[in-house]
């Protein structure tokens, strides 16, 4: 059996290497900070005002390393509520020197980039407004105010529009995602300037307002 050669590189006389007592300390401290700004994030998917508060201190450490939870995070395959659908956008019109345009946010030509989930979210919020008579005409107003003095229009109709998720069959049949029967309007309005204001006649108000008479006699 050959002998056993001692490692050149090791020192038997040294003693192990070890941390003093205050840079133990100290690398404790911040690895508990670590892991309490990852666990206020990871439980933020809907917020407490103490968690809101929290993650707006927190919010210069974890904005950086993009662990910032967006609070209108998705689980379609496991709750499913009305507020976990994807919404969209759009803002159209069929008359002018353009002979109509139709705009749609977020796009389906820039998934996964930041203006997207910016735009998502958007999109999102602006369903959750559509539930609150006092929010409901905000996005749209504003995203309506936009196209229609960039394109030079006097009215056109918005909307906010829900992407209803496919079932696990309807995945196998190969189904059309975009298809009419899973796009469900949240709100919709006709949007018109008026005195150079733009003025929003939410759809149903419309038909309280101009009814359909039935033919006479």
């Amino acid at each position: 059996m050959p002998p056993i050669q001692e490692n050149r590189f090791s020192n038997p006389g040294s003693e192990p290497f070890a941390w003093k007592a205050g840079t133990r300390s100290v690398v404790s401290l911040l690895l508990f900070m670590h892991l309490c700004t990852i666990a206020v994030a990871l439980t933020s998917t809907s917020p407490s005002p103490l968690q809101i508060r929290l993650l707006d201190v927190f919010r210069p450490y974890l904005a950086p390393l993009h662990l910032m939870v967006d609070y209108t995070s998705r689980f379609h395959f496991t709750h499913g509520p009305e507020e976990d659908l994807d919404h969209f956008l759009t803002v159209e019109w069929s008359e002018g020197a353009e002979g109509g345009q139709s705009f749609r946010l977020p796009t389906r030509k820039i998934p996964g980039s930041p203006r997207f989930h910016r735009l998502q979210l958007l999109a999102n919020t602006a369903a959750d407004f559509a539930r609150s008579e006092t929010w409901e005409v905000e996005i749209p107003r504003a995203l309506a105010s936009y196209y229609l003095n960039r394109w030079n229009q006097e009215e056109a109709t918005v909307r906010v529009m829900a992407h209803v998720p496919l079932s696990t069959a309807e995945v196998a049949r190969d189904t059309d995602p975009d298809g009419e029967d899973y796009l469900r309007p949240v709100y919709e309005a006709k949007a018109t300037v008026f005195q150079g204001e733009v003025q929003l006649l939410k759809r149903s108000e419309a038909l309280e307002v101009a009814p359909a008479q039935e033919d006479g006699p």
